[in-house]
């Protein structure tokens, strides 16, 4: 497969690629914001839970000691 500077399929067969967001109809700016904003929630809803089960695993069992493990 080649690298060209059209698309060669979908609905946009034809036209020349997208490079920037002002290029991109209105319908396509808003499925990626609400791409980028849940892949952003599930982000920030990782590193909570990271947060929750260090904090659980601390009160539980401690701080963990930094260093090398014998």
């Amino acid at each position: 497969m080649s690298v060209t500077r059209s698309v060669e399929w979908g609905i946009l067969l034809g036209m020349r690629k997208i490079e920037t967001v002002e290029q991109m109809p209105a319908e396509y700016r808003d499925v990626l914001v609400k791409i980028i904003h849940a892949l952003a929630s599930t982000e920030e809803l990782r590193r909570k839970a990271d947060t929750a089960t260090r904090v659980m695993l601390e009160r539980k069992f401690g701080k963990a000691k930094k260093g090398k493990a014998k």
